[in-house]
């Protein structure tokens, strides 16, 4: 594969991963998810997030029109 992409990579082992998790496990995956790195960085603050368990940033405000701070 001559000028390999990103993309190329990325479709080569994720069917290599497919095909094994299938002739292996018995398991037939669809799709990956992806996530791009700005979607990372903003929901996860880090750009290897874990999905074992969600660990996002929470962003909260506090609005309030009855109380003064």
């Amino acid at each position: 594969m001559a000028f390999v992409e990103q993309e190329d990579i990325l479709n080569v082992f994720e069917g290599l991963t497919r095909h094994l998790l299938k002739e292996v496990n018995g398991v037939e995956v669809e799709k990956f998810p992806r996530m791009l790195y700005d979607d990372a960085m903003r929901l996860y603050g880090n750009d290897k997030p874990r999905h074992s368990f969600w660990n996002g940033i929470w962003r909260i405000k506090c609005r309030s029109t009855t109380q003064r701070f």
